[in-house]
């Protein structure tokens, strides 16, 4: 799917499609969303080399509420701000466990209590909410789960 934004003031623009996801498209359609709210033909270019550049991850970080599509340091943002990209929820849970020690910490614990594979587990709905609500917010785009420092 192509889309395509023309602007009184400038030349059309047209966000270039990742085709390694099916949702791909969706991603393109997070862009053009930014390039519609964007003030300047110099923003709009920027837009459309970044998401060509970043892919899917940029996309995303263009709907967070606090980002300015305008701003002249926007690919610093992004790169300061997105964690990575996860395959779903329970990847990007995982990778947090594993970060701070405790998916080691955990089967510490249950080796030294002779506890069973499978008896002692963490709750993933509880983690992924704590992750989401103080670390990172988290916008899915091109089939992929993108984590950005709040």
């Amino acid at each position: 799917m192509e889309h395509l934004h023309s602007h009184d003031s400038g030349p059309r623009h047209r966000a270039p499609e990742h085709p390694p996801t099916s949702t791909a498209t969706d991603a393109a359609e997070l862009v053009n969303r930014a390039i519609d709210r964007a003030t300047s033909e110099t923003a709009r270019r920027r837009l459309v080399k970044l998401y060509a550049e970043h892919g899917p991850p940029f996309a995303a970080f263009t709907t967070l509420p606090d980002v300015d599509v305008n701003a002249e340091t926007l690919e610093l943002d992004f790169l300061d701000s997105h964690h990575g990209s996860f395959a779903t929820p329970e990847a990007l849970v995982a990778e947090h466990l594993d970060a701070m020690g405790w998916t080691e910490a955990l089967a510490a614990f249950r080796r030294t209590w002779a506890i069973p594979d499978g008896l002692l587990t963490w709750d993933q709905t509880a983690a992924f909410r704590g992750i989401t609500t103080h670390l990172y917010d988290v916008v899915e785009a091109g089939g992929l789960i993108h984590a950005f420092a709040r």
